[in-house]
């Protein structure tokens, strides 16, 4: 059979496969986000502290940084191989969460969420980029792109809403006790074996794009990412960051500033997060009918961010009565509403704007960015969960939480007054441009037209 060529655009993923990864997608990130309105108070009950509550959240995906480097050997052939080990060490690891009060030891945590994340970055995170450039049209990357990246935040949204459902739940199994800490790991361990057993039915799906490079093949090109990748990596992380600083400060924010139960606070926190789903779709649409510009959509997501920031702060002193407060709580919501949207949209359109600027340089550029894509993102979020919850834990930390995401967002701002940092991508590389100098030139029309910000 003929591969077919990169002018079959149109060309969808299949449909099973589709949904089983979109499933992946959404259930890891609700699996990350349920713990995140208990995880502080489980953690103290163990004698941790703020840092440690945020060590644990992070350490979800920030394990998964030591298996970024496999991802060519693990999607060598077929995906579901180690689509299975993901799913595995998922059960695993949750099953170890739940077990943390048995055991009295908050280290048995860490190590839950250290097995849970370890495949989440050579797997999980990386398919959706590695799925698009074996199994999708280019014409509908895009949208693969920011669909998955909006899947996820479906997901976020879900999981403190799961953590409200579940949180009445409480009985005893001899020394296992189920309670609003170890409920989340049992639930989801539960759903991450029946995705076990549905992925026995699940097709692999073709890859006609996939680019077979020999060893002497002048047609990989160049490896050394420009500033537009790099700028656009970096955004990614940054919003990333923003995400997971506000996800974790918020719980202690709203539970500890706000006084709101655990109920509210999980509800809240899941409201917010789709709400950013729902925008980041309504963005989506419109960057495809309005055929607005990649970078212009990132920066203009960077100054919301920025400007949404500044509501986040405790304008109020520690002792103002609850109508005093309201006010607070109100300009709180409004302000991680549209931080979120932002964040979700910049994070989303960086990615594509990253993956888009590495396939014009090279083949061997776009495998590159398949793995630098998931690293930046996982680090910036594993930072970021870090952070957030132990500056949020820290006397005067729904102040220090907020500064932080602003400090972060305005960061990548700065460097778009730089014109010098994206002027090494003026050209494509040497020896793409020989191979086909029209080609080339049309996707560098294309691409580096998106970076006129001056």
């Amino acid at each position: 059979m003929n591969q077919l060529q990169e002018d079959d655009e149109n060309l969808e993923l299949p449909a099973a496969f589709k949904a089983f990864s979109l499933s992946v997608q959404f259930m890891f990130m609700a699996n990350y986000t349920v713990i995140l309105p208990t995880s502080h108070d489980y953690v103290a009950s163990l004698g941790g502290g703020g840092w440690f509550a945020g060590t644990v959240v992070a350490a979800s995906l920030g394990s998964g940084l030591l298996t970024i480097p496999m991802v060519g050997c693990l999607f060598g052939k077929s995906y579901k191989p180690a689509l299975f080990i993901l799913l595995a060490c998922c059960a695993v690891g949750n099953a170890l969460y739940g077990l943390g009060q048995m055991v009295q030891s908050f280290w048995m945590l860490l190590a839950g969420q250290v097995v849970r994340g370890f495949m989440w970055g050579g797997c999980g995170r990386t398919l959706p980029q590695h799925v698009a450039y074996n199994c999708i049209g280019k014409k509908l990357r895009s949208a693969w792109t920011a669909t998955s990246g909006n899947v996820g935040f479906l997901g976020m949204g879900m999981g403190p809403v799961f953590a409200a459902a579940i949180s009445k739940v409480n009985f005893s199994v001899g020394l296992l006790q189920v309670d609003e800490f170890t409920n989340p790991g049992w639930f989801f361990c539960v759903f991450w074996l029946l995705l076990l057993a549905a992925l026995i039915f699940i097709p692999e799906p073709p890859r006609p794009f996939a680019v077979k490079v020999q060893n002497n093949d002048v047609s990989s090109g160049s490896v050394k990412p420009n500033g537009q990748i790099l700028w656009s990596l970096s955004t990614m992380a940054i919003a990333s960051a923003a995400v997971a600083a506000w996800e974790t400060s918020a719980a202690v924010v709203t539970q500890k500033y706000f006084t709101w139960s655990l109920l509210t606070s999980s509800l809240f926190i899941g409201l917010v997060f789709l709400s950013s789903t729902l925008g980041g779709e309504g963005v989506k649409l419109l960057v495809r009918k309005r055929e607005l510009r990649e970078a212009d959509v990132i920066t203009v997501s960077l100054v919301a961010m920025v400007l949404s920031s500044t509501l986040l702060y405790w304008y109020l002193p520690t002792a103002a009565g609850k109508e005093r407060r309201l006010g607070n709580e109100i300009t709180y919501s409004i302000g991680s509403i549209v931080m979120l949207n932002a964040a979700n949209v910049g994070r989303s359109y960086s990615n594509s704007l990253a993956m888009r600027a590495s396939a014009s340089v090279s083949n061997r550029m776009k495998d590159w960015a398949v793995g630098a894509q998931a690293f930046f993102m996982m680090l910036g979020r594993s930072l970021g969960a870090l952070c957030g919850m132990g500056i949020a834990t820290m006397p005067g930390g729904a102040n220090e939480a907020a500064g932080f995401m602003t400090c972060i967002s305005a960061l990548m701002l700065a460097f778009l007054l730089i014109p010098e940092l994206f002027a090494d991508s003026a050209m494509p590389s040497k020896s793409t441009a020989m191979l086909n100098p029209s080609s080339m030139e049309t996707k560098k029309h294309e691409l580096f037209s998106d970076f006129n910000f001056w």
